[in-house]
């Protein structure tokens, strides 16, 4: 099986266009859908399209929904991979059978190529798959579950915000090699808090915050800071298994 969780929040329209490029991929593709308690027509559109959805009563975040997805998308299928992409990107119909190709075990494609930001119509181009390079685009991942398994998922007191840079830090000091090829996928952005209503972006906004400030206390360096990009040194890849 060829499994893809899509995470959503309120966003149908955005995750309809999602599910239809993982329709329309060059392999078949098994969809599953965790819906963070949405109050719009998500479920129902789950029922219609005969789509497995995990249906969460309230919003628990970015977090746990990601990590009760994956255990359940993995117990279900039984599979060794999953892709994970934002219910807001759409991707190119060679994406995951590409990603596949390159058997490694965390691989993303790029929302940006050489300072410009993917399109739809740069979606219908060729495009080179070299070179790959560190730090993957977490907003449209393949996972082999043997990575994921080993680092545990995301960390839960980060409830939306910075759980994929603790684990980006914690892969690289784990010794698992995380990459991204330049595979194009377009990808709207930040669209759960675009499309919230002021006040629940407001809350959404003092969540980052929060987040940020569990991150910071947890290693002890804020994200985006020469420290934390020191985390990514060919020295710190796989210390913490060297100890």
């Amino acid at each position: 099986m060829n499994p893809a969780l899509v995470l959503t929040h309120n966003s149908l329209s955005l995750t309809q266009q999602c599910v239809d490029s993982l329709r329309k991929q060059d392999i078949p593709v098994d969809i599953f859908i965790a819906d963070n308690g949405s109050t719009d027509d998500t479920v129902a559109y789950t029922q219609r399209e005969g789509i497995p959805c995990l249906t969460l009563l309230t919003n628990t975040g970015f977090s746990y929904g990601i990590n009760v997805g994956m255990k359940w998308v993995f117990e279900l299928t039984g599979a060794d991979c999953c892709l994970v992409p934002g219910s807001d990107t759409i991707m190119p119909p060679s994406y995951y059978r590409t990603l596949l190709e390159l058997n490694l075990p965390v691989v993303s494609g790029v929302q940006d190529i050489d300072g410009h930001r993917v399109t739809m119509e740069d979606l219908e181009k060729p495009f080179p798959i070299q070179p790959i390079n560190p730090n993957p685009d977490f907003s449209c991942l393949l996972w082999k579950k043997e990575a994921w398994d080993k680092l545990g998922g995301l960390d839960e007191s980060m409830v939306n915000y910075a759980s994929d840079c603790d684990l980006h830090v914690r892969a690289h000091r784990l010794g698992i090699v995380m990459s991204h090829a330049q595979i194009p996928f377009f990808h709207y952005g930040s669209s759960t808090i675009k499309n919230a209503p002021s006040k629940e972006r407001k809350i959404l906004d003092m969540q980052a915050d929060a987040d940020r400030l569990s991150f910071s206390e947890k290693w002890g360096f804020t994200v985006g800071s020469p420290q934390y990009a020191a985390q990514f040194d060919e020295k710190n890849f796989g210390i913490d298994i060297k100890k």
